[in-house]
């Protein structure tokens, strides 16, 4: 049986593999792996700050850095320590928050939506500012000549 193809994705290929490796961790198996009557499997046992540090790169790094400019960039021990400051929050409050496949479904979702939401916004303020996509001026079309 052919594997499907993998779509192109538009992250930069250190976070693809970020992404890639997360969701290897917290795959979920399909119904025909579970026996009839056993429980499903626990999630992953990553830190919560674990998680939410890697959230907060693949975020920040992978779509609004892009979006908003390099300033926006964040090092890895930025994610670390805001990801375990959240993390310990969330933990107080929620003890028994369970969310490895939640955020990996969410991380995956954001990397692979965020730069296409990214590139219509840009395709957006291009054609709002009288110019194409490919970043050329737009032809002038006969009601423009009309209008002249």
């Amino acid at each position: 049986m052919n594997e499907p193809t993998k779509p192109k994705s538009d992250l930069p290929p250190d976070l693809q593999a970020e992404a890639d490796a997360l969701l290897a961790e917290t795959s979920v198996p399909s119904d025909q792996d579970i026996a009839p009557g056993q429980p499903a499997p626990a999630d992953n046992d990553m830190p919560t700050g674990d998680l939410v540090g890697e959230l907060l790169n693949l975020t920040v790094n992978g779509v609004v850095a892009p979006m908003r400019g390099s300033h926006w960039n964040m090092t890895e021990q930025e994610c670390r320590s805001l990801g375990n400051a959240y993390g310990a929050v969330l933990d107080k409050y929620f003890p028994n928050l369970s969310m490895g496949a939640e955020v990996t479904a969410l991380v995956v979702t954001v990397t692979v939506v965020g730069p296409r939401i990214a590139k219509d916004m840009e395709i957006a303020a291009m054609q709002n500012n009288g110019a194409t996509a490919g970043g050329e001026p737009s032809e002038p079309t006969a009601e423009d000549a009309a209008n002249g």
